[in-house]
């Protein structure tokens, strides 16, 4: 899926994503703002 996106992203010259589902989740979703991205690159890396 990541590999996918960043693909797409590239064909079509627009923005690379810089996040994946693990930040839309429900779980991240009740973290702070501030807190998501680190908590989505923490559980990404376990």
């Amino acid at each position: 899926g990541a590999e996918k996106a960043l693909f797409r992203a590239l064909k079509t010259r627009s923005k690379t994503p810089k996040y994946g589902l693990l930040y839309h989740s429900t779980f991240i979703g009740r973290a702070g703002v501030k807190n998501k991205g680190r908590i989505s690159r923490y559980l990404a890396n376990k």
